[in-house]
């Protein structure tokens, strides 16, 4: 709303508000804060982030250059004194004190009450050196207590809030290291190569003391939960998932070690190395069998637990769950509004793309419709590393709740599933990871499933790309088109990320890794990218976008847009101002779902 963001603390017992933070609110409608998250510090300090876009010209101070970069996202991390009732921002010297990276607060500190930690780069700028200090929660003034060197990207702290190990990476060489540190003496305990400079992904220490790690450490073509020694020595692997990579580490949110790990099939699955916890899930795991579970956050003392739980055709909710009585109290729906809402039918398919290979995906369907002929609508993630899973899905019910069947690809190039399969989609934007996409049609249709003369494809970020891919690739394929967020032009996207970041930066390695090298693969990377293929449309198109995107600048839907115009076809485009990369406002959201609504009505009935 007009007054910004914020968050409310609860007494879970009474139900009576205890405090009530606004922190989120902005400067301008384009330059407005964000409220990223939410935690505690201690039972009094409450903590939150907050992010920003301004444009270049003004984030940047004279004689900083940054060629082809016109707004920048940066953020803040901010307290909240629950007795004092009082709100404040993080700071170092000055009060407006804004970071282009930066971690949550790190709280509690063990043996230092009332102080926190934050790892972040002492100047946003070129020549930048990441950094660990320390955080008065009453004050919220910074002091520094450790600087990196010119490489580092990363640290991990003992309960004490000492930096134990320091994570370098050399942008020229993409040489990786990790170093135990004593005081200013540190030795290297890792070091390795790779083709982006990311080194081994070390998550955190386990209760003994061994690094934790989320990697694939001998070729087994998934990530595993392992462990290593700090003194050095051979591996200890504590979760492997037969052809599924383990997917993110469990922090305790008060001794901040590594006690679990999730990893998602069909829904996210948890597994805990942490007795006490393993106990209580399976106490829950017992309530509900069939659908998703996850423990969110414990109290210090582990006597309650915040639970979320979701059934096989419900939208989900949080729970207060005590162990010792066995109690579950429902602390609120994630979906309020629809409560009652009849939200259709979710299966888990895979279905054979043009080589024989099985394509693991998702199909919604409208409540009370039998699965033939209908309209259809194929949503494609993003990423493109990401996934889909079957869990309650917005905006696939929202689509379903219309009348449409919908149908969501794990595409090869998706992440979750093995490196192999990751793998498979370098370089294939428009090629094996749209083929994949296109296949999921052929086959709904073929069977009289799905109406072949009623197709629209849509999608956001790397979606949106196959969206337009889909309209000007394969073009009589589809009824329609909506990009949300949308790449349009795969060299320039690569331009882009260089110009942000460094042509040597882990970034640029990464999405050099993902599309191809902007020179030598020159050709296909035309020959792929929409915007250069507009003429061959034969289907109307809705451009979607947040005028604050960094992640796809909103010059790429603006590319996308004057093609098309030029080429004479049907596009419609609409900016969200203030609005970023995921469209992060709710009420946005719903403004985007009318759009589309409206959209589809006209084209696909």
């Amino acid at each position: 709303n007009a007054a910004g963001q914020g968050y409310r603390v609860v007494d879970i017992d009474s139900g009576v508000t205890l405090y009530v933070a606004a922190v989120g609110s902005g400067r301008t409608e384009s330059e407005r804060s964000i409220l990223r998250s939410v935690g505690w510090a201690d039972d009094v300090h409450a903590t939150f982030q907050i992010s920003a876009t301004f444009s270049a010209n003004r984030a940047l101070p004279d004689g900083v250059m940054a060629p082809g970069v016109t707004r920048l996202d940066l953020w803040r991390s901010g307290v909240s004194d629950i007795v004092r009732k009082h709100d404040y921002l993080v700071r170092r010297d000055r009060e407006d004190d804004w970071g282009l990276d930066l971690s949550g607060l790190i709280a509690p500190i063990v043996d230092a009450p009332g102080e926190g930690r934050l790892v972040m780069y002492d100047s946003p700028y070129t020549g930048r050196i990441m950094s660990v200090y320390r955080v008065n929660l009453g004050t919220g003034k910074l002091s520094t207590l450790y600087r990196g060197v010119r490489d580092t990207v990363g640290f991990l702290l003992n309960a004490q809030g000492v930096p134990v190990i320091r994570i370098d990476s050399n942008r020229a060489s993409n040489q990786w290291s990790i170093h135990a540190l004593d005081g200013a003496a540190s030795r290297v305990v890792l070091k390795g190569q790779s083709p982006t400079g990311a080194p081994q992904s070390v998550v955190g220490f386990t209760q003994d003391g061994s690094l934790a790690f989320i990697d694939d450490p001998d070729n087994r073509g998934r990530d595993v939960l392992y462990t290593v020694a700090m003194d050095g020595g051979a591996i200890n692997v504590l979760l492997d998932v037969a052809k599924f990579d383990v997917d993110s580490a469990i922090e305790d949110p008060w001794t901040h070690t590594i006690v679990g790990a999730q990893h998602f099939e069909e829904i996210a699955t948890q597994h805990f190395i942490d007795v006490q916890l393993a106990a209580v899930h399976a106490q829950l795991r017992a309530k509900n069998v069939d659908g998703s579970m996850r423990l969110l956050n414990w109290s210090r003392d582990r006597r309650r637990v915040v639970v979320y739980m979701e059934g096989a055709l419900g939208a989900g909710a949080f729970y207060l769950y005590e162990p010792a009585t066995d109690k579950l109290k429902l602390i609120g729906k994630r979906y309020p509004e629809l409560q009652g809402t009849a939200l259709g039918d979710r299966l888990a398919v895979n279905y054979p793309a043009r080589d024989g290979v099985r394509i693991p995906a998702y199909v919604t369907l409208p409540a009370g419709k039998a699965f033939k002929g209908l309209p259809l609508v194929v949503l494609v993630h993003g990423g493109p590393t990401s996934r889909d899973t079957f869990e309650f899905d917005w905006w696939a019910a929202f689509l379903a709740s219309r009348g449409y069947a919908v149908v969501q690809p794990n595409y090869r190039g998706s992440g979750g599933y093995g490196h192999l399969w990751q793998e498979a989609g370098y370089q294939q934007w428009g090629k094996l990871m749209q083929s994949d996409v296109e296949d999921a049609v052929a086959v709904m249709t073929r069977s009289g499933q799905a109406d072949p003369a009623r197709v629209c494809i849509i999608g956001a970020s790397y979606g949106g790309y196959a969206a337009l891919a889909g309209a000007t690739l394969t073009p009589s394929r589809y009824r329609c088109a909506v990009s949300v967020a949308g790449v349009s032009d795969l060299r320039m996207m690569l331009e882009n990320t260089a110009d942000r970041s460094g042509a040597n930066s882990m970034a640029s390695d990464w999405w050099r890794q993902l599309i191809g090298d902007r020179d030598a693969d020159k050709a296909r990377l035309i020959a792929m990218s929409p915007a250069e293929q507009a003429a061959h449309v034969l289907a109307p198109i809705l451009l979607i976008h947040g005028a604050n995107d960094v992640v796809v600048p909103i010059a790429q839907s603006k590319r996308m847009a004057d093609s098309l115009r030029e080429a004479g076809k049907p596009v419609q485009f609409i900016t969200f101002p203030g609005e970023d990369h995921w469209l992060s406002d709710g009420a946005t959201r719903v403004r985007m779902l009318e759009e589309i609504e409206t959209f589809l009505a006209k084209h696909l009935h």
